[in-house]
């Protein structure tokens, strides 16, 4: 039988994650931060560097929220484990830029909760393909980009300002991405005790051998590489992970995996 208290739990983690695009949609800042532990980081998107404390999340929602007019989740697949949600959703923005035109794209953000708060926020996507975008539109495009790097450095400061740049450049592989997904969509545990004999992992958060990644054969949904990691979902009907893989240097050290 299934666990009834889990599911109810499960259930009002994510109901409190889903209230921040909510809010977000709103336009209600206040809200929002009130979401977030008074220690809480977001990291948006990952290898952009963190913007941590109530202070910081408010310059953020300056800089990247305020300016948009509308930007709206569809949730794609949900992933709950105790107080660790990871989303799958496309996120549709729409820009002064291009109103007729949202700008779409697919990312895979990661809740960490404690006390009924977000202690922190990661959101994986590639920043590259909201640059792309924008010059896309032309000179209206370009400016748009410029105003944007011209906030950043005014409101967050030189170091958030190159910390988008190297958000565009991943220090994970295409390759090297496309191997560990493979692994998830069907490696073996001798492969996976190869890959990542060393490495922590944790499956629905606690803590496991790195043979008990091995599965069965489950088709790729997405991949994203972010920063020194990758973020994957991986499904076949109901059934569906979702994995955010740390590879420094091209090697696994960290594996976090939740199953629907």
């Amino acid at each position: 039988m299934p666990d009834l208290t889990t599911e109810t739990a499960s259930a009002n983690t994510l109901a409190l994650v889903a209230r921040s695009p909510e809010i977000v949609a709103r336009g209600d800042k206040e809200g929002w931060i009130d979401l977030f532990d008074a220690e809480a980081f977001v990291e948006d998107p990952v290898g952009a560097g963190t913007h941590r404390g109530h202070d910081a999340l408010r310059k953020f929602w300056d800089v990247f929220i305020a300016p948009q007019e509308a930007i709206v989740f569809r949730p794609k697949r949900d992933f709950v484990a105790g107080d660790h949600v990871l989303r799958y959703v496309r996120i549709a923005t729409t820009t002064p830029v291009s109103e007729d035109v949202p700008f779409e794209i697919p990312a895979i953000i990661e809740y960490r909760l404690r006390d009924s708060k977000i202690v922190s926020l990661r959101a994986f996507w590639q920043a590259n393909l909201a640059v792309t975008w924008h010059l896309g539109q032309g000179v209206r495009g370009a400016w748009s980009l410029t105003k944007h790097g011209a906030r950043t450095f005014a409101t967050l400061g030189l170091a958030a300002t190159l910390g988008f740049g190297n958000a565009m450049r991943p220090t994970v592989s295409e390759r090297d991405a496309r191997r560990v997904a493979g692994l998830l969509a069907c490696g073996t545990a001798e492969e996976w005790r190869s890959e990542a004999g060393r490495a922590d992992v944790l499956i629905d958060g606690r803590s496991a051998n790195a043979e008990e990644l091995a599965g069965g054969s489950l088709v790729l949904e997405e991949l994203i590489r972010a920063g020194d990691s990758v973020a994957c979902v991986l499904g076949l009907g109901d059934e569906a992970i979702c994995a955010i893989v740390t590879m420094p240097h091209g090697r696994v050290s960290r594996v976090d995996l939740l199953r629907s």
